[in-house]
């Protein structure tokens, strides 16, 4: 069962981020996943195994190149480190986008900042 209360948690602690704290979140939400895999993989035999360690394997390589973005739309500076639930397996994660897209101006920067 989800705790809707916990979503909408989650959702309004995203809406404040700025950008930099935005893939900070998202670079820990790819190493979180990552390593939930891997446990997952631990646990389980055969061919479900093989396919958790192919989704951390990806999990890894999607979180590598958010930190090569993050180092050149920040350089210099380290990504925020955050204890929060994962985002897109909420079942509001397409509303909140799309409130984002169509309500406020986009958190990246145009150019990086210092």
């Amino acid at each position: 069962m989800i705790d809707v209360d916990i979503i909408q948690d989650v959702e309004t602690f995203l809406r404040n981020l700025n950008g930099r704290e935005l893939l900070s979140y998202a670079i820990c939400n790819e190493e979180c996943g990552a390593e939930t895999y891997e446990w997952l993989a631990e646990r389980v035999g055969g061919s479900v195994a093989e396919e958790f360690k192919r989704l951390a394997a990806e999990k890894r390589k999607h979180a590598l190149r958010m930190r090569e973005l993050f180092e050149r739309a920040y350089p210099g500076m380290k990504p925020t480190k955050f204890n929060a639930p994962p985002w897109m397996p909420c079942p509001s994660a397409g509303r909140c986008s799309r409130w984002r897209t169509s309500r406020r101006p986009s958190p990246w920067p145009s150019s990086p900042r210092r």
